[in-house]
């Protein structure tokens, strides 16, 4: 009977440990790297081109997507949208909005190495979308003579 109580008081803060919240550390953490030229394209035929300059897990940049969507007619080429974007990377997740004449934007897409998806929302509906980095980082370009 006197290891009952031990035992309960264990358990207790066992479970009461498995719900507790990440820590602030955890929530901030930034892992990933967005800075360069991102390309793609979306389960709607569009394509997407992000320039992206990142400090720390705030992200500024441009975006610009061409061609796709329901109902919308034009060709791939055709821009529909560009404008400023702006963001923030924590852990491998970089979550944006953007704003241009004739949209605005919001995404989440999840960052591995040179590639990231997910889903990016606009006038157009949602769309699944995969970028992949196709400038590299200005910080990593080998230094002029």
């Amino acid at each position: 009977m006197k290891l009952l109580g031990p035992i309960l008081v264990a358990a207790a803060l066992v479970l009461v440990g498995g719900c507790a919240k990440p820590d602030w550390i955890e929530r901030t953490l930034v892992t990933a790297d967005v800075t360069g030229t991102w390309s793609g394209g979306s389960n709607k035929g569009a394509s997407f081109q992000f320039e992206l300059v990142q400090s720390g897990p705030r992200v500024k940049g441009s975006e610009t997507r061409r061609g796709g969507g329901m109902g919308v007619t034009g060709g791939a080429g055709t821009l529909f949208w560009s404008g400023p974007v702006e963001g923030t990377v924590s852990g491998d997740v970089f979550s944006f909005r953007g704003t241009a004449t004739n949209s605005t934007t919001r995404g989440e897409l999840r960052v591995n190495g040179d590639e990231m998806s997910g889903e990016i929302s606009d006038t157009y509906g949602v769309s699944s979308v995969t970028l992949r980095r196709v400038g590299a980082p200005p910080s990593s370009s080998p230094p002029k003579p």
